[in-house]
């Protein structure tokens, strides 16, 4: 008997569960802003600090954690399923390195 049951409540709980997921996934998407298509060539960006979640001493606690204004010169052809683009200072100098897409944010004047 407890065991029939057993097996009912956790097909119960599984469904409740993946209900509770996708009313979470559907208010994500509706509440935050997620960049989908991916950046554009000559569009201006922040970049992410990643420096400052490392320091947190009360002098840096107050920085700004975003850096720029850069501009997208170009998305990596060898790994565009991973969002890397090559940023340039708005005076034309190009990064040494590519920078992944989770680091980068749309600027807006």
């Amino acid at each position: 008997m407890q065991l029939d049951l057993r097996d009912q409540f956790i097909k119960d709980a599984a469904t409740r569960v993946q209900r509770l997921r996708a009313q979470k996934k559907e208010y994500w998407d509706d509440s935050k802003e997620i960049q989908r298509d991916g950046f554009q060539p000559n569009q201006l960006v922040l970049l992410w600090d990643s420096l400052c979640e490392i320091d947190m001493s009360s002098i840096q606690k107050l920085d700004a954690r975003w850096l720029g204004p850069y501009r997208i010169s170009s998305r990596e052809p060898s790994q565009p399923d991973r969002g890397t683009y090559r940023l340039e200072d708005l005076d034309g100098t190009l990064f040494r390195h590519t920078t992944p897409g989770w680091r980068l944010k749309v600027f807006r004047e």
